[in-house]
């Protein structure tokens, strides 16, 4: 009998050192589709690693009304709402697209574009400058170039009860969904993680997406480019929520307003390169000016870092707020994909 407790004892630890190992419950991969396979299948755990308090290195929420906090105890660790897949697929862009791909061109001159910036750090912003710089990222055509994750994947909109859901059809999972679509039509290789890293608990959502960051640029060291998407929280006086409203000018067309998030550390955590971020971050505000003006909110730069060391393109991604609806969330994000598309596909070599 006591062996058979040893026994028993080892293979728990053995379970809970792979669930460790692999955070990232419930993503995709976006690769050419005559590819299109399924590579294998893993069992994960449940998306959420329990680090202690002092391991905090990245502050969590960034608004303080109630759109930016879990609603209710039911998401806050009922696993019984959390649907977790065993396997992922990998989907390549196809070969029409990726031979469409634009070729290497030269740094973005500036000229006279002066790019509206909400400057929250103490560090000034020499934003023409960085502007005509090209971002230090160099992305490989047949290898993944980009990650998209969730650190708050149950954040939801206006035709979500009480802004947060489990269900990704109405949550900003949905929105990377259509995001990710677009990037690999646009002949872009993307590894979209669906998992929802605010959950079991909100608090150490930036602790555990970090981790399944790192755990992604070691499978896939050609990946570069991160974005973490999120919506935002803009409460009005009355308490309800603000949608952010972006009107296309040739057509009736309205959809959420996007907003890029970039940070540099002044809050003293480490940040050396966030230079880089912000290079990037620039060209991408200034891509949606010019082929939507008004799409864009200011570029928010902060002194937080949110986990955007962790590679020279990781930055934030507000892609609507709470008083949106998921849909309109859904077009921002298919519209800021042909921005984005301006930027990355020159970066690759």
């Amino acid at each position: 009998m006591k062996r058979l407790i040893q026994k028993l004892a080892a293979l728990a630890c053995a379970v809970v050192a792979v669930k460790l190992c692999f955070a990232a419950a419930n993503f995709t991969i976006a690769v050419p589709e005559s590819l299109t396979r399924t590579m294998f299948a893993l069992e994960f755990g449940s998306g959420a690693l329990d680090l202690p308090a002092e391991a905090t290195t990245d502050g969590e929420a960034r608004e303080s009304d109630p759109a930016a906090e879990p609603q209710s105890a039911a998401l806050d660790g009922d696993d019984a709402l959390f649907a977790e897949p065993d396997s992922y697929q990998i989907l390549k862009p196809s070969a029409a697209s990726q031979s469409a791909l634009r070729p290497i061109t030269q740094p973005i001159e500036s000229g006279v574009y002066m790019p509206k910036i909400e400057n929250k750090s103490q560090t000034s912003i020499d934003a023409l400058t960085l502007l005509a710089d090209t971002p230090d990222i160099t992305l490989q055509k047949d290898q993944p170039q980009i990650l998209i994750i969730h650190t708050h994947g149950s954040e939801a909109f206006a035709d979500s009860e009480g802004y947060r859901s489990l269900d990704d059809t109405k949550n900003i999972i949905a929105v990377g969904d259509a995001f990710a679509e677009e990037l690999q039509n646009r002949g872009l290789y993307v590894v979209h993680d669906r998992t929802c890293y605010d959950q079991p608990t909100y608090n150490g959502s930036y602790n555990r997406s970090a981790e399944a960051v790192k755990t992604w640029l070691e499978k896939y060291p050609s990946i570069q480019v991160v974005f973490d998407i999120h919506r935002d929280a803009l409460e009005l006086p009355d308490g309800t929520q603000k949608a952010t409203v972006y009107t296309a000018s040739n057509t009736e067309t309205h959809t959420a307003q996007v907003m890029v998030y970039a940070t540099n550390g002044d809050n003293g955590l480490e940040h050396p390169n966030w230079r880089e971020n912000m290079k990037f971050a620039l060209r991408l505000q200034k891509s949606a000016d010019a082929l939507f003006p008004g799409l864009t909110r200011p570029l928010c730069v902060s002194g937080q870092r949110f986990n955007e060391h962790l590679a020279p393109g990781y930055l934030l991604l507000e892609i609507g707020s709470a008083g949106n609806t998921t849909e309109e969330a859904i077009a921002a994000a298919r519209l800021f994909a042909d921005a984005a598309e301006d930027v990355i596909t020159p970066l690759i070599r």
